[in-house]
């Protein structure tokens, strides 16, 4: 009879324990953050473009790019993906204008 108490008692502190790993293991990959994917984009610049500033915003990155010409462009690219979303034409930048200021 003894035997028997003691294998229920060995039995229950085993199934608690699983219980308790059960739970700590929800909770750590509930409160762990997502793995970001690398992902790898090529985007196709003109030639004699420069890239001359970056901005990262919610799902966007925006990248700066100025001419051969002068001229600056924005390019919109998804942040998870690397997709391009779109452009925006920004027009020459007065010469002696800061870089700041202008466009």
């Amino acid at each position: 009879m003894r035997a028997l108490k003691a294998l229920v008692i060995a039995m229950a502190v085993v199934l608690a324990a699983g219980f308790v790993l059960i739970v700590a293991e929800l909770g750590r990959r509930v409160m762990a953050p997502e793995a970001e994917t690398a992902y790898a984009a090529a985007l196709d610049l003109p030639p004699g473009a420069d890239v001359i500033g970056t901005a990262l915003g919610d799902r966007r990155l925006a990248l700066r790019v100025r001419l051969a010409d002068g001229a600056e462009r924005l390019y919109l690219l998804d942040a998870s993906d690397g997709s391009l979303v779109g452009t925006v034409e920004l027009g020459p930048r007065a010469p002696d204008a800061p870089a700041g200021e202008g466009s």
